[in-house]
């Protein structure tokens, strides 16, 4: 990845000049040499026609663990010199750039090489005029005598050569003149009974049919067939047309590591040394595998990238069926290849090992089960999907993990490692050979291989991903639905109420309240009919109304709710809640809210006020850039506080304009504005309590022409109630029964009609005359679904609305003076 950033991985352009320089002369006094200039101090090898460099197979055996078992070969043809990297797992650079496996790349004189971590440089060099580079080994053994080839058998170009020199290549060349070709050039002329006697000097056994197998190499005269580059198959046929060599020409081969090599174009010619490093064929390095401790973090961290997606994707409807189904799509498809090959077998060995049949009993039997399939099958198609892109999954590719061969070859078999990886999954032991940093079993029968880019930026990578990752899941539910929390206003109001004196407290078992009728203060009964989804419903409730002022206040019950299971939700969704919420988190641990044989704990209510208060505060007024804030005062978790926000919200259905903090009844609780249309309507909460109710009001309480209101209301039942209210007992009846009738009841609610009418028609107070005829519209439509019940109400409730309508004095026994 970090290659990527810094440009190095860039395709290298298949682009060259022709190699070598020439003399005015026409002869060639260079030969093309690969220098590694920081690898046992420097040293120089001549390419000749090929030179494959890798750690176990090639001309130059290197012991170095970037370099790969059959690494890069450089060949020469037609006096132009190319490159091409076999698939090595650290790469071949050129001039920083990437090579691609398989492609041959043509390099020019002083291009800055990299074969792993290796660094070299091509150079042209100066062939000695007048000595020989001799082959101390073969001097020593007498392999190659001086009679047995001459100049006589060679002849370039019609031209005779009376000097053959030896490059240490293991075969002697002629040079040539005036056509371009190298020192190392094509052979010509070769005797096949000469190259039997080189492969059995290399310790090649051939038999009389080989000659026809040798002979294939060969043209009619005599001569190697040119090399075609684009017949060359990279991966899997060795670029030499000659078989591999055998193991005791490899052995020789790295004894003489340090004959032919060249200093640098100042140096001039090195001697080869006696002390030179030999290659030690029982040391053989082996591409190592990923390591077990880095495929754990890159499993954690595609798991932290699936908790993403579930967090913000969930709330669709598509995506939700797809995350429960799609486990039981798959077992539909496999339960008929199982029942039929694997179900008998699988029943003999659970019923043999009762110990093994208990262990899979538990697991089927787990509560959540179900979700942690679905997670597991989220999962796999996630690192399944990543692989086919990127060849690892995108854990993976995060903690520098790579995959072995080329691009189509390791995604496509990637994949399959994937799959075949679900599978091993209950089998342990299929993985330990990675403990070991040797290939696991799905890496085996997949012929994949992941193997680690570097350790050192492997054990780094984690640690900033998986602590990123951590708090974008924590973080994620901000974007749920790939939609942003809309701020809202929330602020604190106080208001100063006295203690009020109750003359005659009356209570309210339909809103749970109580009140005052001794005074200015009276009630009318509230209902109204809403529809929802084709269905009508009936909410009850209460019109408080100040005879002197004219002021009201409608006040309805809508829901009675467990606010102990919202709490409940917000710990177990708040793994932090312990530390930041602590008398919630006490709340909800509380055993005995649950559990009638244990002693009631005593709720801290003004602390469980505190907390939630400020827990509706954060989420509400949350927008990112208050990202930083919130993580500070609340903790990383936002799921907790966004479903404790999407549950209020689901309580009053109706979108929240503003939020206040305010008292009312005498409970501290959460005041919510609301705008349906044209109007604005209120609903209220109270807080310190376990039992949660909802209440729905006509007007902002915190106005101060309601304070004669608010000061008298007090949610509860205290113990000095007086008397009762005929309405209040009339609205609970229908809350039990919607055909509730009961005759006096109905007296009352008509008289208390007629009284409040005749009071505000003789002030001509028309805007409260307004509100009392829309509550008996109300009152009559409710009263219509049951015709058969509270008929004499309903006529007389009829009659009393078309009187005020039509502001009928005399009907409500109404005498005004008259002034001329």
């Amino acid at each position: 990845m970090f290659d990527k950033l810094l440009n190095k991985n860039k395709k290298a352009e298949n682009i060259g000049n022709s190699m070598g320089q020439e003399a005015s002369n026409g002869q060639l006094k260079e030969v093309a040499y690969i220098t590694f200039v920081n690898h046992n101090g420097g040293f120089s090898e001549p390419i000749g026609q090929k030179l494959t460099i890798g750690s176990e197979i090639g001309e130059l055996i290197i012991e170095d663990e970037s370099v790969s078992a059959r690494h890069c070969t450089f060949i020469k043809n037609q006096n132009v010199i190319c490159l091409i990297d076999h698939s090595s797992i650290k790469g071949t650079f050129l001039n920083k750039k990437k090579l691609d496996s398989g492609r041959t790349f043509i390099i020019n004189a002083n291009d800055k090489i990299k074969i792993g971590n290796l660094k070299a440089v091509l150079e042209y060099l100066e062939v000695p005029g007048e000595e020989e580079v001799v082959d101390e080994q073969s001097a020593e053994e007498g392999q190659i005598a001086e009679d047995e080839l001459t100049a006589d058998s060679f002849e370039v170009e019609g031209q005779e050569l009376d000097e053959v020199p030896d490059l240490g290549l293991g075969i002697e060349i002629p040079q040539q003149a005036g056509d371009g070709t190298s020192v190392t050039g094509l052979i010509k002329q070769l005797d096949k009974s000469e190259l039997k006697r080189k492969a059995v000097e290399s310790g090649v056994v051939l038999e009389e049919e080989d000659d026809e197998e040798l002979s294939k190499y060969f043209d009619d005269s005599n001569s190697i067939h040119e090399l075609d580059l684009n017949d060359i198959d990279v991966e899997e046929v060795e670029l030499d047309p000659n078989v591999l060599p055998s193991e005791d020409e490899k052995n020789i081969k790295a004894k003489k590591s340090d004959i032919g090599k060249r200093s640098s174009r100042k140096g001039g010619v090195k001697t080869p040394s006696k002390k030179s490093k030999q290659k030690k064929t029982s040391n053989v390095s082996v591409d190592p595998a990923a390591n077990i401790i880095f495929r754990f973090f890159a499993i954690v961290l595609d798991s932290l990238f699936c908790i993403i997606i579930i967090n913000i994707f969930h709330v669709f409807l598509d995506f939700q069926n797809f995350y429960k189904d799609g486990p039981v799509v798959i077992k539909e498809i496999f339960s008929g290849s199982y029942n039929d090959l694997l179900k008998i077998h699988v029943d003999k060995v659970l019923t043999s090992v009762p110990e093994l049949n208990s262990f899979v009993n538990d697991i089927l039997g787990y509560e959540h089960f179900s979700k942690v399939t679905s997670f597991v099958f989220l999962l796999v198609l996630f690192r399944f999907m990543a692989t086919l892109i990127f060849s690892v999954s995108l854990g993976q590719a995060l903690v520098g993990i790579r995959a072995y061969g080329n691009s189509t070859y390791k995604r496509i078999l990637g994949g399959l490692r994937e799959l075949v990886g679900v599978i091993t999954i209950p089998f342990i032991f299929f993985d330990l050979p990675a403990f070991f940093g040797k290939r696991s079993f799905k890496e085996i029968v997949t012929k994949t291989h992941i193997y680690n880019e570097n350790n050192l930026i492997s054990l780094i990578l984690p640690v900033f991903f998986v602590t990123s990752l951590s708090i974008a899941a924590c973080l994620s539910p901000i974007i749920k639905g790939l939609e942003v929390l809309p701020g809202i206003q929330v602020e604190e109001v106080t208001l100063k109420t006295k203690p009020w004196v109750y003359k005659n407290k009356v209570h309210s078992k339909l809103l749970d309240l109580q009140y005052d009728l001794s005074g200015h203060l009276t009630t009318l009964p509230s209902f109204q009919i809403n529809q929802k989804n084709k269905k009508r419903y009936l909410t009850l409730g209460l019109l408080f109304l100040d005879k002197e002022t004219g002021k009201s206040l409608d006040i309805k019950k809508i829901k009675e709710f467990s606010m102990f299971s919202v709490y409940k939700d917000f710990v177990r969704l708040n793994l932090l809640s312990e530390h930041f919420y602590p008398v919630i988190n006490g709340v909800v641990n509380d055993v005995s809210i649950n559990n009638d044989n244990f002693k009631t704990v005593k709720v801290n209510k003004l602390g469980l006020i505190v907390e939630t208060k400020r827990v509706i505060e954060s989420i509400f007024t949350f927008n990112l850039s208050k990202t930083y804030d919130f993580v500070i005062e609340n903790g990383p978790i936002v799921s907790g506080h966004r479903d404790f926000r999407e549950k209020i919200e689901n309580l009053v259905q109706d979108k929240i304009k503003r939020i206040s903090f305010t008292p009312f009844g005498r409970r501290e609780g959460v005041l919510m504005s609301h705008l349906v249309g044209k109007k604005d309507f209120y609903s209220f909460l109270p807080l310190g309590s376990v039992d949660g109710q909802l209440f729905i009001l006509s007007e902002d309480i915190t106005n101060p022409g309601l304070k004669l209101i608010s000061e008298q209301i007090k949610f509860g039942l205290d113990d000095d109630i007086q008397g009762i209210d005929p309405i209040a007992e009339f609205a609970h009846g229908f809350k039990l029964d919607s055909s509730f009738e009961n005759l006096e009841l109905s007296q009352a609610v008509y008289a208390r009609y007629h009284e409040l009418s005749q009071i505000f028609l003789k002030s001509r107070n028309d805007k409260t005359i307004f509100k009392i005829q829309r509550n008996i519209r109300n009152l009559i439509e409710v009263l219509k679904e049951n015709k058969m019940k509270n008929v004499k109400l309903l006529l007389n409730l009829s009659e009393l609305l078309e009187a005020l309508k039509k502001r009928d004095d005399e009907f409500f026994n109404i005498k005004r003076t008259t002034t001329v």
